[in-house]
């Protein structure tokens, strides 16, 4: 597990060369477990918080308003935001979030702004992006399975969704401080849209782009089922879900019969019959033509010029 991220600012503390302080063990900082979850705090304030002069500090902030990140200690080494023994804080890899669960709190001091449950689509993105970044680095995967509950439901030592200390040691995956084994009895971060979260932090497919010809371009249209082609010069994106929907394949692009659609592309685009002379163009060599076929089983792939 790697110590400092790159895309982390390091927020290094005033009175010692480590950044704020880890967890110890025997007077040196104690090793996170090999396979730790990740777990969300919410600081409760409306910025970076001095974390006690280094008393409370998590691994990492997130400050999805601003849009800025630190990280206070290294990540293979727990860090002092939950309560109890060395085996809580080196059972997950600790972020704060900064913002308010507490709608109460935040409307009394002036900071609705700030409220996390209506975090806005940019914040929930960005956030996702700094825990995938953590998650990656760490090998949280980007999943959770349990219930997240809105602040004050979600505080409390008995608040039905905490989990033992053996069950917590042994989570893949992303939890609350609510989560959190006695004697933590926080509520953070509350109704946190962790669902939006999560689905944005799922990888991306990879998109194709594949530099063609007018000519090849004409004739993929064609095959798509599109029968104004472009003038020359013009070239715009496609998508590959007519041909799919023509081929017989599913609308989520599951090829049915792999071996019957792949026959049916190389006819296709081999049947001079259509009227488009590739041979003329010069283009139409074995490279293009599998660049082609690549294409039509690629549902995210697209064109330019």
């Amino acid at each position: 597990m790697p110590t400092w991220l790159p895309e982390f600012s390091r927020d290094a503390h005033p009175y010692g060369s480590l950044a704020f302080y880890p967890a110890l063990s025997g007077g040196q900082p104690a090793a996170m477990d090999a396979t730790p979850c990740g777990l969300a705090h919410s600081t409760e304030s409306p910025n970076l918080p001095g974390y006690e002069g280094g008393a409370t500090n998590p691994n990492f902030t997130i400050d999805p308003y601003r849009m800025a990140r630190r990280q206070h200690v290294p990540a293979n080494v727990g860090s002092r935001a939950l309560r109890g023994s060395v085996a809580i804080a080196c059972a997950a890899v600790q972020v704060e979030i900064v913002g308010y669960c507490d709608k109460a709190t935040a409307t009394k001091r002036g900071h609705m702004a700030y409220y996390l449950p209506d975090l806005g689509e940019a914040g929930l993105k960005y956030l996702a992006e700094s825990l995938a970044i953590i998650g990656k680095a760490c090998g949280i995967p980007a999943t959770s399975s349990v219930k997240w509950k809105a602040y004050p439901a979600s505080a409390g030592v008995d608040n039905g969704i905490r989990l033992s200390l053996a069950a917590f040691k042994s989570y893949a995956g992303w939890l609350g401080h609510q989560h959190a084994p006695d004697p933590n009895f926080h509520g953070d971060p509350g109704a946190l849209n962790m669902t939006r979260v999560l689905q944005l932090m799922q990888p991306k497919p990879a998109t194709q782009t594949l530099e063609m010809s007018w000519a090849a371009h004409a004739r993929l249209r064609y095959v798509l089922g599109q029968t104004t082609f472009p003038t020359v010069g013009v070239l715009k994106v496609d998508t590959v879900t007519p041909w799919q929907q023509r081929m017989g394949t599913t609308d989520d692009g599951v090829v049915s019969n792999p071996s019957s659609l792949v026959a049916a592309v190389q006819a296709y685009l081999s049947d001079d019959s259509i009227g488009y002379s590739l041979k003329a163009s010069g283009a139409w060599d074995t490279a293009t033509r599998a660049a082609c076929e690549d294409y039509l089983l690629n549902k995210n792939g697209a064109f330019t010029r």
